[in-house]
């Protein structure tokens, strides 16, 4: 059976040539695709992860409110650094972190 769908296949390829390459290469290029965003994903999810504290890095972002508008940045300015120090020390404390 699988030896007459080969046949079948074969057949219906040199018959409809233009149809079978675009299936072919909408195909491939599908998978092709396919792959890059899996690629890609895995390096994004393993950023950071060579850290013995990989769990405990966050990214600290800025969110500000201008008339109607909000604008989320995604960094802060290093003046605030001590600010956020003192007001999650005693949390970062009672999870057995420690404050630099």
């Amino acid at each position: 059976m699988f030896i007459h769908f080969l046949k079948l296949a074969k057949r219906h390829l040199f018959k409809n040539k233009l149809f079978a390459f675009i299936n072919i290469f909408g195909l491939s290029m599908g998978l092709a695709v396919c792959m890059t965003m899996l690629l890609y994903l895995t390096h994004e999810y393993s950023y950071d992860s060579f850290n013995k504290n990989a769990d405990r890095i966050f990214a600290i972002g800025a969110k500000a409110k201008i008339g109607a508008d909000t604008i989320e940045m995604p960094s802060m300015s290093f003046q605030s650094a001590p600010i956020i120090q003192i007001s999650l020390c005693d949390w970062i404390l009672c999870q057995g972190g420690y404050v630099i």
